[in-house]
């Protein structure tokens, strides 16, 4: 599981982006294109507010005002790569898992009418963090640990969830 979440008790500066109030925006349809999709640009621009600095500001001030041209650089192409999602499943993940966190308790989230329970997972997991993770803390994530049966593996890396 690379940057992954299971256990959302703490989605550290995501918290700030994801909320109730967000639920009922897609809900009632406001942040929707094309019957039901959420356009990935929202997903993307929350990731970007958590850490306005690095992603939004440096652009405006380098780009913008200073008008220098953006070095190239792969990781940046692939942020922008967004997906759009159903809206109906994103509201579902925000809801159950992350808001409720139901998929870290024992059968409290259901898919397709079966209870899960991740304890129950026969495969070691091997778990990857980020030191600088913004979207999944690496505290977090390891977390996740504590959740599965038998042996697991995790280790931290040194670096930021994209470039990781």
């Amino acid at each position: 599981m690379l940057a992954a979440m299971v256990d959302f008790s703490d989605i550290g500066p995501m918290g700030s982006a994801i909320d109730q109030a967000l639920i009922k925006k897609i809900e009632r349809g406001e942040l929707l294109i094309n019957h039901g999709i959420l356009h990935g640009r929202y997903m993307e621009t929350a990731f970007n507010l958590i850490r306005a600095n690095d992603l939004i500001w440096y652009y405006v001030v380098n780009n913008y005002l200073e008008g220098k041209n953006p070095k190239p650089f792969d990781v940046l192409y692939w942020t922008n790569d967004n997906t759009n999602l159903p809206a109906g499943m994103y509201v579902y993940y925000m809801k159950k898992m992350i808001l409720e966190n139901k998929l870290s308790k024992k059968n409290e989230l259901t898919l397709n009418k079966v209870p899960i329970d991740v304890s129950l997972i026969s495969a070691p997991p091997f778990i990857v963090g980020f030191c600088e993770d913004h979207i999944s803390p690496a505290k977090t994530v390891f977390e996740t640990l504590k959740l599965f049966g038998g042996e697991n593996q995790f280790l931290l890396g040194m670096s930021r969830h994209v470039m990781g």
